[in-house]
């Protein structure tokens, strides 16, 4: 049992499985019921997206698993407790088992790029798998940017449903006209949610770095803190935070104005108020025990952002 345990975390289990909830969203809380007020099919089938979900879930799986090989001199110092390679898991196997899922994801991308008819979308999974090699390997430690390509591909993560639905639409020529105007349509609230993904994403992932701030500067990091300070980093916090709470009032007011008013009123409490909430608890933030706290905090944000899918499903169709 702790076996199993030790490699749902080393896989990052959880995770995967809101990567997997978010996409399934974005397809049936947003796209299909478009797609169904049309009277149209989503180009993709059930058993192609499946794919695509399987072929994310192995790419960030293969990433989750090299991020813990290279950070296991930093995380003996920073999570010294969760830490599971050398363990319960043979030290050298991450190597082996990043290989294996970046291969099945890299192979199951490319088939669908072929599917799809554009194999420079399949090559997309090759591109973020050598990117999550060098995240882990380089540039993590430099700064900003390990945090844009965290926030990158997890904005990605939604982006790409929206990329797969409307390269696939040429396979279907009949209905190309008419699926090109619904993709068209729901094109702005795809938009609306990855850039919500990527400015929570670089939010959570500066935090993380204040959190971890003590383990990366033994081992020569040089993160946003560390390069300009915790009070630098805060400042770059509250830019962040200020600038999607304005969006989301955007939004929201778009909402207002085309009568959905509980939806802009769900939306609120659900994003704009927890990280108000972060904003307050950000300012009185000193040990690692609080920014480990804003980054649970900010986790569950990303979570209530994706669910509020839900929400708009339920509210426009």
């Amino acid at each position: 049992m702790n076996k199993i345990l030790s490699y749902a975390r080393l896989i990052r289990l959880n995770n995967l499985i809101i990567i997997a909830l978010t996409q399934y969203l974005v397809r049936y809380c947003l796209l299909k019921p478009a797609f169904a007020v049309h009277h149209l099919e989503n180009p993709m089938d059930e058993l192609h997206f499946a794919l695509l979900v399987i072929a994310t879930l192995l790419t960030a799986a293969a990433g989750n698993v090299i991020n813990d090989y290279f950070d296991l001199p930093i995380d003996r110092v920073n999570k010294a407790s969760k830490i599971t390679l050398g363990k319960t898991i043979y030290f050298k196997l991450p190597i082996f088992l990043h290989y294996l899922l970046s291969g099945l994801g890299i192979l199951i991308g490319l088939y669908l790029g072929w599917h799809v008819h554009s194999i420079s979308l399949g090559l997309v999974f090759v591109i973020v798998s050598i990117m999550l090699w060098y995240y882990s390997f380089k540039y993590k430690g430099l700064l900003l940017w390990g945090n844009l390509v965290v926030a990158f591909l997890t904005a990605l993560v939604i982006f790409i449903v929206f990329l797969f639905e409307f390269f696939a639409s040429r396979n279907f020529p009949e209905n190309f006209v008419e699926s090109r105007g619904v993709l068209n349509h729901m094109l702005p609230y795809v938009l609306g949610y990855t850039t919500f993904a990527f400015l929570v994403s670089m939010m959570r992932e500066i935090i993380k770095d204040v959190e971890d701030k003590q383990g990366d500067e033994q081992f020569g990091c040089y993160t946003l803190p560390i390069a300009w300070g915790v009070g630098a980093a805060k400042k770059v916090l509250y830019g962040i935070i200020y600038s999607t709470i304005v969006l989301l009032g955007y939004i929201q007011f778009k909402f207002y104005v085309f009568n959905f008013e509980i939806l802009a009123l769900s939306l609120m409490a659900s994003t704009q108020i927890p990280l108000i909430f972060i904003g307050v608890k950000i300012y009185s933030a000193k040990e690692k025990s609080d920014w480990h706290f804003l980054s649970q905090i900010a986790k569950l944000v990303i979570l209530l952002g994706v669910l509020s899918m839900l929400l708009v499903y339920n509210s426009i169709f």
